[in-house]
């Protein structure tokens, strides 16, 4: 089940978290300075003792075991199988360098301020981080770790590539910002350093590079899994992309199209159907196009994603279910909708929405339960999805760096892990299409291709597909 919109939490728990956002300040202010070769500069600040302490000095283990043991075993038995010879890429420690979007030098120090800003939702990514960084410590993991504040709107790129060239990490995590991360990854495919992009879809910036890893979904893959989803149930007669009559919605249906005609031996377009804001907003009916003729089945594609379109969506929704009479229905989107406080679950319910998801939140999971105590009583709050999604990132990098040395992304290629709440299967970009040549091996970047299918039913979201 996917947690209801987060209410104000409690006053002590904010306390607490700013004075985590203290800490990451303190550990953090030396960034623009050089550490050299000294593993006790590298930081990160740990709750059980309220101190920056060094992930290190911990001898490695021969195996990783993980809060998810079946999984990980059964990617260590599809790895024994298909062994290749990495050894050169294990260490007896790692260094990893996290460029995180914290914003803290702008952040005023109130606890109103901070809960309306991107610092409230990158600190629940960080104690994320910590949470994992804390269990990894506890398995015998040998990180060294550096933390860094990378604002978005504030370039320090020279200043920490200067710090990255004299003591090279084994892995980049970030920044979040296109160009800063257009940079960090040249610096990385010079030096052959593993690079992650957690937080944004940004393709463009990969080039070519091998050693680039883009952990969330580009916005063709998420039209893929729908598209993928849609025609493996239904014909093209009872699907309808809907749209605003403008540049960029047409733009995203031709995509849509084009994908779904490689899907089918056949090519056969879905219907289409352009409105307006305004023609949505009038008592006329506007989805006559939709609600006639034979058939009673009707499956509605909205492929907006940016919250600009908030108001549409809803408009849009709420036409549907006004129109759609006795037709049965069913309404794809994206992750918008969950995220909107506009639309109701009574509209999930009705219109039996299906929402493609990186992520899926299951409150009935023990394992669930069990992140959200320990994290409770770590920071004295409960998590956010951020905090889940962080968690996930670090314990997924961190048990595969050290099961499979720095090169680990050859070595995971393909095979699928679910964390807590996000699943992961890296695909390089130029071999995503099945039986792609395999000559292209060692070139393009790598991409997460895992996405779920999420869906409203007996009064709770459930993970579909």
């Amino acid at each position: 089940m996917i947690s209801a919109p987060n209410l104000l939490q409690q006053l002590n728990g904010n306390r607490f978290f700013m004075l985590l956002l203290f800490a990451f300040l303190l550990s953090s202010c030396t960034v623009l300075k050089p550490s050299g070769n000294d593993n006790s500069s590298s930081k990160i600040y740990f709750p059980e003792n309220g101190k920056n302490d060094t992930v290190t000095d911990i001898v490695k283990p021969d195996t990783l075991e993980w809060i998810d043991i079946e999984k990980i075993e059964e990617v260590k038995e599809q790895s024994d199988k298909e062994s290749v010879d990495n050894s050169k890429d294990f260490k007896e420690s790692y260094k990893v360098d996290i460029l995180i979007p914290m914003d803290s030098y702008t952040v005023v120090g109130n606890l109103e301020d901070i809960e309306q800003s991107s610092t409230n939702s990158m600190l629940h990514y960080y104690a994320g981080m910590i949470m994992a960084l804390v269990e990894l410590k506890e398995k015998g993991a040998n990180l060294v770790v550096n933390v860094y504040d990378a604002p978005v709107d504030s370039d320090r790129t020279k200043d920490y590539l200067a710090i990255a060239e004299k003591d090279k990490p084994d892995l980049i995590i970030g920044p979040n910002e296109k160009e800063q991360l257009k940079r960090i990854n040249e610096f990385c495919s010079e030096n052959g350093i593993t690079i992650v992009s957690p937080w944004k879809a940004i393709p463009n910036s990969a080039g070519n590079n091998p050693y680039y890893i883009q952990l969330k979904p580009s916005l063709e893959t998420y039209f893929e899994k729908m598209v993928q989803d849609i025609d493996e149930r239904f014909n093209a007669d009872e699907i309808y992309l809907v749209g605003l009559d403008e540049a960029s919605s047409r733009s995203r249906i031709k995509n849509i199209q084009s994908i779904h005609n490689k899907n089918i031996s056949l090519p056969k377009d879905y219907n289409t159907v352009y409105i307006n804001q305004v023609t949505l907003e009038s008592e006329n009916p506007v989805l006559k196009q939709i609600f006639s003729g034979a058939g009673k089945r009707k499956v509605i594609i909205l492929p907006n994603w940016s919250f600009r379109d908030e108001d549409f969506l809803f408009s849009c929704l709420r036409k549907i279910n006004l129109e759609k009479g006795s037709y049965q229905i069913e309404v794809y989107g994206m992750p918008i909708m969950l995220n909107s406080e506009k639309i109701s679950y009574d509209l999930f319910k009705s219109l039996n929405i299906r929402i493609v998801s990186p992520n899926f939140l299951d409150d009935t999971d023990y394992l669930i339960k069990e992140f959200k105590s320990d994290f409770y009583k770590q920071f004295n709050v409960f998590p956010e999805s951020e905090a889940y999604e962080g968690f996930d990132m670090m314990s997924y990098l961190g048990t595969n760096l050290i099961e499979h040395g720095s090169k680990f992304d050859e070595a995971i290629e393909n095979k699928e892990i679910e964390m807590l709440t996000t699943g992961y299967r890296l695909l390089r970009k130029n071999q995503e299409v099945e039986n792609a040549n395999p000559e292209v091996n060692s070139s393009g970047y790598f991409e997460n291709k895992k996405l779920y299918i999420i869906g409203f039913e007996n009064n709770k979201f459930v993970k579909l597909r």
